[in-house]
């Protein structure tokens, strides 16, 4: 069969499991675009035979090599076992043969249309936790903003100290803030929010910075566990 092969080619009728022509076209329809081929270099493949550009394919890859010296294809000669692992081994790429894969599309796009084609989307995940329902803004002399929600009053008790009270028990929640508001965040100012002596609906809020309290903008934000 094939003069590199003839290690692998010791028949065995029980073993010839296909015929050489068969794993030419199969393999051939696998990785072959379609296309006419030159005429081949096999004296014993009629050119308009069924199989000649699959033959022509696979020798050309390297895959299969003829048989004799190599001037006959052997086309009607059965594949052992062996020479049907040394063709899937090229076929594959793992051996010294290059894959044999030649798809010009998938799907009916190019490699240049693929790249960068986003892909399927993945399962969705669990619910995120809802964003928070009780936000105040609130300005230097403590009144409420129009953008605040689920916040009943803010005030101003004295230089940079404020309280906001909100529509629910805060037990539990923590209160998170910054000095500004949204539409400047104190551009100039170097200072901190900070939270304490709460009431059971309320936040007292001193903002400060090295030098002392002063009167600015803030916001607070209050996140609270879901309830149950």
């Amino acid at each position: 069969m094939d003069v590199q092969d003839a290690r692998a080619a010791r028949p065995h009728r029980r073993g010839q499991v296909l015929a050489l022509a068969a794993v030419a076209a199969v393999s051939a329809a696998v990785a072959a675009p379609t296309a006419v081929y030159a005429a081949h270099r096999f004296s014993d493949v009629p050119d308009d035979s069924v199989y000649a550009s699959a033959v022509t394919y696979l020798n050309d890859r390297g895959v299969v090599r003829g048989c004799g010296d190599g001037s006959r294809f052997c086309p009607q000669d059965g594949v052992t076992r062996g020479q049907l692992a040394l063709f899937l081994e090229r076929l594959s790429g793992n051996g010294a043969v290059p894959p044999s894969v030649n798809a010009a599309t998938v799907q009916g796009m190019t490699a240049e249309q693929l790249r960068g084609q986003q892909g399927p989307a993945g399962p969705a995940g669990p619910a995120g936790p809802a964003a928070s329902s009780h936000f105040a803004e609130v300005d230097a002399a403590g009144t409420l903003g129009a953008r605040s929600r689920g916040v009943v009053s803010a005030s101003r008790s004295g230089t940079g100290t404020y309280a906001v009270r909100f529509n629910r028990s805060i037990a539990g929640c923590v209160a998170t803030g910054n000095v500004g508001d949204l539409d400047a965040n104190a551009v100039g100012f170097i200072g901190e929010v900070t939270f304490g002596g709460r009431a059971p609906d309320t936040v007292l809020v001193t903002v400060a910075n090295s030098s002392g309290f002063f009167d600015n903008s803030f916001m607070v934000v209050l996140t609270c566990p879901p309830a149950s």
